[in-house]
């Protein structure tokens, strides 16, 4: 699964989260591409799933893992438009890179937890972006 999104996104503590089950107190930017792997037991079958989790906001990354990757996860901040966009930009991008119309992806907002942190419906363009 290829793993995206905008710079503070929250990319690499969603990985963590969906791997250890823990939470990055402390935040810590991705400067290069990162793998990282998890074992799925499913119907008594182990699942390899291998997350790539692309730097914010970069797009060269993605052409060194287009052709393994089978899925998408595109991260987005609720409290960001312009992170909805870039979401949109990569989702472009890698299915022009996989030459296709159609790849399963997730839209994944972050920055709910946050109680400082004012938004409103808006801020869940899901539609928009499912539509597209």
């Amino acid at each position: 699964l290829l793993v995206v999104g905008d710079i503070f996104a929250g990319k690499t503590t969603l990985i963590k989260r969906l791997i250890n089950n823990s939470f990055l107190p402390k935040y810590s930017r991705s400067t290069k591409l990162e793998k990282y792997t998890k074992i799925i037991n499913q119907d008594k079958e182990k699942i390899k799933v291998k997350f790539y989790d692309v730097p914010g906001g970069e797009y060269d990354p993605i052409r060194n893992v287009i052709e393994q990757i089978q899925g998408v996860i595109l991260v987005y901040s609720i409290t960001s438009e312009d992170s909805l966009n870039v979401v949109k930009k990569y989702r472009e991008l890698i299915l022009r890179y996989k030459n296709t119309s159609f790849l399963p992806a997730i839209l994944v907002g972050t920055k709910i937890e946050d109680p400082f942190v004012k938004y409103d419906k808006k801020s869940f363009a899901l539609t928009e972006l499912a539509s597209e």
